[in-house]
């Protein structure tokens, strides 16, 4: 709730009341009794908890509710909650590394794509073919930020941390723009995920040959969410005879597109998924991986900073 700036103790913050709707239309579920009316000062974070018991709402202490960190259960999956905004993600534990199952949402500001930084430290966000004025709730209202999240130049995503690469099984130790307790995979992090894969035999023909070259479709949910394909081993072909290999991960690649480093988006929604790593190649180009509906490979190679991908972050 935007406060305005107070005298003395803080701005008026109102009564309020908390409700439920549901995901198709405006019907109301229930509501809340009202929360008192209080001072607010400008500058904080103020949190609200509730919780329903299948029948009704009720504001609550913040001890009643445990926020999930994104743990998972013994199904190997769990849920993560982003304080810092409120979104949830689904995550799963795929060998060793836990990962979120979706792109990040997280957004600060949203960017148009021109005029291009000035510098490859200045932090951009972007909502794929979100042109207007950059106005958040606009951006987060609109269908691809809600199906693919938002998409990070390489500053945004480290969030200004310098390039990381520790090494097989160690954790990149950048944050980023990650939830707290988790963090941007180094390039070596997708290598051990690639790794661990494919010695699964997750690969769409079933064999240990690897470590990217065939698992693709292990990684991607597949059609119709992916562009058609007759390229075998693709996420975007579903009459391959390779079905039962689709997502099998869990890992659920969505092709949100990417922006490409020349101010326009890439006119790739559809066709690609991209994911920052922590590594650079030089001052101006970073590592990624992508996942194309017509390839049965998850391929790498160093991109433009100043590209708009998504991320995909990694339990601490």
């Amino acid at each position: 709730l935007p406060m305005a700036k107070g005298e003395g103790e803080g701005a008026d913050w109102p009564a309020l009341r908390l409700s439920i709707r549901n995901g198709t239309g405006s019907a109301t579920v229930t509501y809340t009794d009202y929360k008192a009316a209080r001072k607010a000062t400008t500058g904080k974070a103020y949190h609200l908890y509730a919780t329903h018991n299948g029948n009704a709402l009720a504001f609550v202490g913040p001890g009643v509710i445990e926020i999930p960190d994104g743990s998972v259960d013994g199904s190997g999956e769990g849920i993560l909650a982003d304080t810092r905004d409120g979104n949830l993600y689904a995550t799963v534990k795929i060998g060793t590394q836990t990962w979120m199952q979706e792109n990040l949402k997280y957004l600060p500001q949203v960017n148009n794509l021109l005029p291009l930084p000035t510098s490859y430290d200045e932090m951009r966000y972007f909502v794929y073919n979100f042109h207007t004025a950059p106005i958040l709730y606009q951006a987060k209202e609109t269908d691809n930020y809600k199906t693919y999240g938002v998409l990070y130049n390489w500053a945004a995503a480290m969030n200004g941390a310098p390039s990381s690469n520790t090494g097989s099984g160690v954790s990149s130790g950048v944050q980023g723009v990650c939830p707290p307790g988790w963090h941007i995979p180094s390039y070596e992090e997708w290598n051990d995920l690639g790794k661990y894969m494919t010695a699964q035999k997750w690969t769409y023909d079933g064999t240990g040959y690897g470590p990217w070259s065939r698992i693709a479709k292990a990684m991607a949910t597949g059609r119709p969410d992916w562009n058609a394909s007759t390229v075998t081993g693709a996420p975007g072909n579903d009459g391959d005879g390779y079905d039962a290999k689709v997502n099998i991960s869990k890992f659920s690649a969505l092709p949100g597109g990417s922006a490409d480093g020349t101010g326009n988006f890439a006119n790739d929604l559809g066709k690609k998924a991209l994911f920052w790593t922590s590594r650079e190649y030089n001052t101006t180009l970073a590592y990624r991986r992508e996942i194309k509906h017509d390839s049965p490979a998850v391929e790498y190679e160093y991109l433009s900073k100043r590209g708009g991908m998504s991320v995909r972050c990694v339990k601490d």
